[in-house]
């Protein structure tokens, strides 16, 4: 049974008299990871904060790519499976087959009655 904790900072981004920049999330942030860490972290906490989404995704291939198929190639060389973890998030389901109806507009469908 989960028992409610009073003393669980809880921090909001609000625009008004005592707000939250972005740099002082990180911090707070990471002295909190810190402070309770993780059981299945692997790497140390890092942010570097990108201003393009392009080296966003050039730095992750070296931080992410590269070192995930260098392990999956060390894995395959000791004649072991790949160690692909699945990393839990949202699931998306399929949208269903669109009907003749869902396709017209609004003034123009059909009601069953």
């Amino acid at each position: 049974m989960l028992v409610p904790n009073e003393n669980i900072p809880i921090y909001n981004f609000v625009s008004g008299a005592n707000t939250l920049t972005f740099q002082e999330n990180t911090n707070v942030l990471l002295e909190k990871i810190l402070e309770v860490p993780s059981a299945q972290a692997i790497w140390y906490p890092l942010v570097i904060p990108f201003r393009s989404v392009l080296w966003y995704r050039v730095f992750a291939i070296f931080v992410h790519v590269i070192p995930g198929a260098l392990l999956d190639i060390a894995f395959v060389i000791k004649g072991s499976p790949p160690n692909n973890k699945s990393v839990p998030g949202p699931r998306i389901e399929p949208r269903p087959p669109a009907q003749k109806s869902d396709t017209l507009p609004l003034d123009r469908q059909v009601t069953k009655s």
